[in-house]
């Protein structure tokens, strides 16, 4: 039998005797090889992080998951903060873009905002963990349009409840957070913010005072026009992410039930 069915096999062997076996319905394969790969197939690790990622959207954040985690509930686009591109890094990582000039045209909530990072999160286990050889992903956060008042919502609890939603219970791990067109209060105001991470993530967390700094770490050859790359936005990104989300509505409301 191949290695990969192996692994998967004693995974949910392993959930059928844990206290996780109440979820077990819902826990498609897909979703499974994306913990187990995030874990290098490490099955009692996998079983942790996917207790942890149970745990924290039923039970410590239960309140909040209800309201916010539900696609069919949002009152926003959704893949349309946050983009995935089709081409990796110089590390053959994965790139998601957030789209700050968006502040311009909306006005994004913190829990919006939090909202679709988990969906996008999701999506990247089921998708980009399954087949690569990395856990880790690329972050391009666009301060454009970045005003004191978006940056003073990033208060010390909001970010202690991102880490647990984010950081501590799923097997993504930040290669690099690049903050790009922010001006010198936002970038100070971020680094304050940052201060509240752990310091393994502190040393991935990149201030650009301009885009050429960016590309050191970014080509802009992958790089859709709009932060200075070479390709059009349908060259550069995944256009079927916000319908990816959509369509996980079910399990979503399932979770939440059990």
């Amino acid at each position: 039998m191949d290695p990969t069915a192996i692994a998967l096999c004693d995974f949910k062997g392993q959930i059928a005797k844990h206290d996780l076996s109440r979820f077990k319905c819902i826990f498609d394969d897909q979703l499974l090889l994306g913990f187990l790969n995030g874990k290098k197939f490490d099955v009692s690790s996998a079983l942790g992080c996917l207790n942890d990622y149970v745990y924290v959207r039923t039970t410590k954040h239960q309140t909040w998951t209800k309201t916010n985690l539900l696609p069919s509930v949002v009152t926003f686009p959704l893949g349309k903060r946050f983009n995935i591109l089709k081409n990796k890094d110089v590390k053959g990582n994965l790139v998601v873009i957030d789209s700050g000039n968006l502040w311009h045209t909306t006005s994004t909530t913190y829990d919006e905002i939090l909202t679709e990072m988990l969906f996008v999160a999701d999506e990247l286990i089921r998708t980009y963990l399954v087949d690569s050889e990395s856990n880790e992903v690329t972050l391009i956060c666009d301060g454009e349009g970045l005003s004191i008042r978006h940056s003073l919502i990033r208060t010390p609890s909001r970010v202690m409840k991102m880490m647990d939603l984010l950081l501590k219970s799923v097997p993504i791990r930040p290669a690099g957070i690049h903050l790009i067109n922010a001006g010198p209060i936002i970038s100070f105001l971020s680094r304050i913010a940052t201060g509240f991470l752990p310091e393994k993530i502190r040393q991935r967390v990149f201030i650009h005072p301009n885009l050429h700094s960016l590309y050191e770490h970014v080509p802009k050859s992958i790089l859709p026009a709009g932060i200075g790359g070479a390709l059009s936005n349908e060259e550069a990104i995944e256009e079927d992410l916000g319908q990816r989300i959509e369509h996980r509505d079910e399990f979503y409301r399932l979770m939440f039930n059990m």
